[in-house]
């Protein structure tokens, strides 16, 4: 019966077969109490551990009977969205800062089976009242080093002292050395994992050389230019370094969306919405943009700024050359810098030449609209499709991906009809009310 029920989660998760790792998660499942897995980006550990524990839910249980905590919102919501992709019978609900926390407290009255959510925010439920664990059986932590890392110690114990009734824990982290805490109470957990994902021929690696400092910004867009016109991430290891680059860019007639921790939610919402759904094709972000951003067909990573710890450049690295794709890691250094032994011996120098405003990238073939309406609204995506194809006359080829929110919604349109859809549209009315609808900021 379990493997009948894994082939229909993976066959509607389009996914042909499971790969080494998460064939061993199921069998440890059958086995083990308390599981520790390593594993870097890439390597296809959100199967790995969803599949396990969702073969161990029971539909006549009512309440949360799967708890999963992320250092993130945009990996919470990752992993929301492969869970929803597997169509199982059991509901998620997804919980985050800066999310309506009443319009959460409303969907628990759904009675989800899994909860997914910061530490943080879980915390505020369960200070408030709002959230009834007793039903737990088991827990998902997943990045935990990175949870750790981001000093949510005090929100991890008070939320594993909430749970009495935890029959098995999962423990995900990037590397397979850390330590435990106590509060975990985990006694002599089953570590098992792949310490890299071997990318072989589908990553090449580059290094983009320099004379002087004040040359690194020309180069980055030299390097644009010339080799970077499909999806690309920029990776700077600090916020203004991030802002500063963006801005030159912008100015140079390359349009990116910034990503940065300091960005207001409103703000990362956007800029991840318009990298997902191709109106920019750049994104320039920290770290942050290195562990749960799902992005489909990333094919080139720049380290502009090169990572500090091997940990950082892998995850880095890990978002392209995905899914036996190829892609391209770039490495911008001065000439005479020397790098750490952690970086690719086998780079090869690439030459970039001077280009000129010719060569600027075009502009992408999708623009994104911003619509004033969302969940709460009772809008969802089907109402949307219909509302662009009645009043804005446009076809299904000329709408591209839509991400409804609480208030708001986003919505890819050709950037060839956006002015003749806005016109068609502005005295329009979507389920009787009216909206705003225009080009996102």
């Amino acid at each position: 019966m379990k493997g009948k029920q894994i082939h229909s989660y993976i066959t509607n998760a389009g996914i042909s077969e499971l790969n080494g790792l998460q064939k061993q998660a199921l069998e440890i499942n059958e086995k083990q109490q308390d599981v520790i897995l390593y594993a870097p980006t890439g390597s296809g550990k959100t199967l790995a551990f969803l599949l396990p524990m969702l073969l161990n839910l029971k539909e006549n249980i009512e309440g949360i009977q799967l708890l999963i905590l992320s250092p993130t919102r945009e990996l919470a919501l990752q992993i929301d969205a492969v869970f929803k992709s597997l169509k199982s019978n059991f509901t998620s609900l997804v919980m985050y800062g800066g999310h309506s926390f009443s319009n959460e407290r409303n969907s628990l009255m759904g009675k989800p089976s899994v909860l997914i959510g910061t530490p943080g925010r879980i915390v505020d439920h369960i200070q408030k009242q709002t959230v009834d664990l007793s039903q737990t059986s088991y827990v998902i932590l997943d990045e935990f080093d990175k949870i750790l890392e981001m000093g949510f110690h005090v929100e991890m114990e008070k939320i594993m002292n909430e749970l009495k009734g935890v029959r098995k824990k999962f423990l995900v982290s990037a590397t397979p050395n850390f330590e435990v805490p106590s509060f975990m109470k985990m006694l002599n957990p089953y570590r098992f994992g792949i310490e890299k994902v071997e990318l072989g021929s589908k990553l090449k690696t580059f290094e983009i050389l320099f004379d002087d400092p004040s040359e690194k910004m020309d180069v980055l867009k030299d390097l644009i230019c010339q080799e970077c016109h499909d999806i690309t991430i920029i990776f700077c290891n600090h916020r203004e370094a991030v802002e500063r680059v963006s801005f030159f860019l912008q100015d140079n007639g390359i349009l990116n969306s910034l990503y940065h921790g300091g960005l207001d939610q409103d703000e990362r919402e956007r800029a991840l919405v318009k990298f997902r759904n191709g109106s920019v094709q750049y994104l320039v972000t920290t770290d942050l943009g290195s562990r749960g951003l799902d992005v489909e067909d990333v094919k080139h990573v720049i380290h502009y700024q090169l990572p500090t710890t091997e940990d950082v450049f892998i995850h880095r690295n890990g978002r392209t050359a995905r899914m036996n794709k190829r892609g391209h890691s770039y490495i911008m250094k001065s000439r005479d810098q020397l790098l750490p032994d952690f970086f690719n011996s086998n780079a090869e120098i690439l030459q970039v030449k001077i280009t000129t405003e010719e060569q600027v990238p075009f502009p992408t073939e999708w623009l994104t609209l911003y619509v004033g309406a969302g969940k709460k609204d009772k809008v969802n995506k089907v109402d949307i499709v219909g509302f662009l194809g009645q009043k804005g006359k446009l076809s299904k080829g000329d709408i591209g991906l839509i991400h409804v929110l609480d208030k708001t919604a986003f919505v890819a349109v050709k950037r060839s009809k956006v002015k003749s859809v806005l016109k068609l549209i502005q005295n329009e009315r979507i389920k009787g009310k009216k909206v705003k609808i225009a080009v996102s900021r």
